[in-house]
């Protein structure tokens, strides 16, 4: 929440006056007092926040629609830039500044008013990561394992599965009674629309929220998404709930970021990204983790996404939040043509702390898979040439034939973890 023009005016009552705006950036004159991310109030209703100090200027990003008009007065506010968190957010959608937008309803008489940006808590207040995050997805909870207060980086190219994988996870986490937030970026309304209609379908939006942007949102609002969804993570960790924060996507997020630096006369570094935008991210993403709450173990987990072109993962963004993370999830566009599903690649995905928090038996079948489908990828290159079968390779081709049939799993599907390993044994023992 920022507080209005009027309010900002008379409580603090240092205003000055836009001498040049371009979209989303609006340079003002006459505020000598202002400080790095403060909210600031326009006449016209508008708000925006500081980003820049200058001798002469104060430059703030603006979080109207459209630019704000030359000569037009803004005043201090004397706080950071804040939302309204709070329990009555649950099941409903909000825009980047926390205002409702999926009904007419109020969020919560009990709420509180959070800022955006927040230092990321020191060692001395988290624990360690210990406790597994199911995601109903067999080939993810067996392989590549995620932890509660990990950060896993989803990534591949556009139409590949991620964003299935993501609602599965979230209705799974949400069933088991984890506060899920989803931050949509630049997505389309009707993509928006879609996932609060299986969210209510599968009865689980009393424990989702969605802070949403579309893509005809200004840049300014769209950069804030992750940021606020973080901040009513925070607030939930802070009530001692386990929270699960989805992020889709963080390339699309840079593009608008770099957009607003460019605008901002900013130089520009590799691939015209400013220097900044790893801090950025990093900053956001260092927010999540597992932390110590009145003596009890409370965790952030961030699936961020990042979408890449042609399967390239070596892209600058990509490499960036790969380094951020605790491990990726890879989904490979061919296995996607040849119809697996999901179509994530566990040779080329990493999870760096989700198999300390499997079970010993978990643990024991991922390997077997991982060794499994290790052999038969080899094997596959000799079988075209009518190559006699020993028993042996007959018993790899068949559990790997079978472990292919056993992971593939429809958007509506979604395995607790023991059926997973109860299904893994019948295979072993050679059983339809």
């Amino acid at each position: 929440m920022i507080h209005s023009f009027t309010w900002a005016q008379k409580h603090v009552g240092e205003t000055g006056k836009v001498i040049k705006s371009d979209r989303s950036i609006a340079w003002v004159t006459d505020l000598p007092g202002a400080v790095l991310g403060e909210g600031i109030s326009f006449a016209s209703g508008a708000h925006g926040m500081v980003t820049k100090l200058g001798e002469d200027y104060t430059e703030v990003m603006s979080f109207h629609d459209t630019a704000i008009p030359i000569g037009e007065e803004a005043a201090r506010t004397n706080e950071p830039l804040k939302i309204s968190v709070g329990e009555g957010m649950c099941g409903d959608t909000f825009d980047a500044l926390g205002h409702i937008t999926s009904t007419q309803k109020e969020p919560s008489k009990y709420s509180e008013n959070r800022p955006v940006e927040q230092e990321a808590w020191t060692m001395d207040k988290r624990s360690a990561i210990k406790d597994f995050l199911a995601t109903g997805v067999t080939i993810v909870d067996t392989v590549v394992p995620i932890a509660k207060g990990q950060r896993e980086l989803i990534i591949g190219d556009q139409k590949t599965g991620k964003t299935t994988f993501l609602t599965q996870t979230v209705i799974t986490q949400a069933q088991a009674g984890t506060i899920c937030i989803i931050a949509l970026v630049g997505k389309e309304q009707s993509e928006i629309v879609r996932l609060e209609q299986t969210l209510r379908q599968t009865k689980v939006d009393h424990n989702c929220i969605i802070i949403a942007e579309p893509a005809k949102s200004s840049a300014a609002r769209l950069t804030l998404v992750p940021f606020s969804a973080m901040a009513v993570a925070e607030h939930f960790r802070d009530q001692g709930k386990d929270t699960l924060v989805i992020i889709d996507d963080l390339s699309y997020h840079a593009i608008r970021y770099r957009e607003m630096a460019i605008l901002s006369d900013r130089f520009p570094g590799r691939d015209s990204y400013p220097s900044d935008i790893f801090y950025l991210h990093a900053r956001l993403l260092e927010r999540a983790g597992s932390f110590m709450v009145d003596g009890k173990s409370v965790t952030i987990t961030c699936l961020p996404t990042v979408t890449t072109v042609d399967g390239d993962i070596s892209g600058y963004i990509a490499t960036n939040i790969m380094s951020m993370t605790d491990g990726h999830l890879y989904f490979d566009k061919n296995l996607f043509f040849d119809g697996v599903r999901p179509a994530i690649n566990i040779f080329l995905s990493v999870t760096r702390v989700g198999r300390q928090t499997q079970s010993k038996e978990a643990r024991a079948w991922g390997q077997r898979i991982l060794t499994t489908m290790s052999e038969y990828s080899e094997l596959k290159r000799f079988l075209r040439f009518g190559t006699e079968l020993t028993d042996h390779i007959k018993e790899s081709i068949r559990l790997a034939h079978g472990l292919k049939d056993l992971l593939k799993q429809n958007a509506n599907t979604r395995v607790d973890p023991s059926t997973q390993l109860a299904m893994l044994e019948k295979l072993w023992k050679g059983k339809s």
